[in-house]
């Protein structure tokens, strides 16, 4: 609806309200009072300049002319829309926004007579049409029910079968801390390094003596703790550069402001525990078969 037809309506309803009161149901769309001011006083200004509205001593009313438009307005968008959307073949798929303008039809239509009085000589609805479509709508609801109820189970059995799953964590001191206890839980002795900052990547190369490949490296994965550090000084707060960890099936990406897991679901759910528990998981668990 146009801000004029948004501010006739509101005249309407509430025949004699002031300028202040106008402002204070519109102000809440305009980044500023200044500009809500300004655009209520040029649509007033106009509305007065067409006959639409009269003022008294401060206070707006609606012409005759005023509220013929209005309920031209209402009954050319919103009961030519809710026509449209009820005459469709499968109008179910479009409840939401039926049952959004039935909500707007009917609560105006409680302060409008003429606007109740239009809406109901115009539809082209009936009350038994809106019956049988709710039977459909509920119908669809229950089917969405059991289709929900085996989706999930269904779920429930891709962990069982330990497919690959995701999970995400804020990036920070904290949470880098807890991810250098990961090596307890691999069985792997070696993980791949990669990252988009080559000079992070030299200095890696050089700490560990260990020989790049482009943007990549080979480390043991005793070398964790310490390329942890070296991450927390060049990765905390720079969302330019990013860096991966490739473990046997599992995969870590540290991008600020989150570190992501990628691998096995019950793999991740025991690295998970990890950043809820402070004791070190037991350096024999396995988790991982080569």
């Amino acid at each position: 609806m146009t801000v004029k037809n948004s501010v006739l309506l509101m005249i309407k309803q509430y025949q004699g309200i002031s300028f202040n009161s106008l402002l204070g149901k519109t102000a809440s769309s305009y980044s500023s009072m200044n500009s809500a001011k300004a655009s209520l006083s040029r649509t007033l200004k106009d509305c007065l300049s067409l006959g639409l509205i009269t003022k008294k001593g401060g206070h707006f009313f609606i012409t005759d002319k005023g509220a013929m438009e209005i309920n031209s307005e209402m009954k050319n968008k919103l009961l030519m829309k809710l026509n449209s959307l009820l005459k469709t073949k499968n109008a179910e798929n479009e409840i939401e926004s039926i049952v959004q303008y039935l909500q707007t039809l009917i609560e105006r239509a409680k302060e409008d007579s003429e606007l109740l009085k239009a809406a109901k000589a115009s539809s082209q609805f009936n009350v038994s049409e809106l019956i049988e479509l709710n039977k459909r709508i509920e119908l669809k609801a229950r089917h969405l029910d059991y289709l929900s109820k085996i989706f999930f189970s269904h779920i429930e059995a891709l962990k069982e079968f330990n497919f690959n799953d995701f999970f995400s964590l804020e990036l920070n001191w904290n949470s880098l801390e807890s991810l250098a206890r990961i090596q307890g839980l691999l069985k792997a002795q070696e993980f791949f390094l990669e990252s988009n900052d080559l000079s992070f990547i030299g200095l890696v190369s050089a700490k560990f003596n260990a020989k790049k490949k482009e943007n990549s490296l080979l480390l043991p994965v005793q070398s964790l703790d310490k390329l942890l550090e070296l991450a927390s000084e060049n990765f905390l707060y720079d969302s330019s550069k990013n860096l991966s960890l490739e473990f046997s099936g599992i995969k870590i990406f540290v991008h600020f402001p989150s570190i992501t897991f990628i691998g096995p679901h019950k793999e991740l759910n025991e690295i998970k525990s990890l950043f809820k528990r402070k004791e070190k998981p037991p350096a024999k668990t396995i988790l991982i078969q080569k």
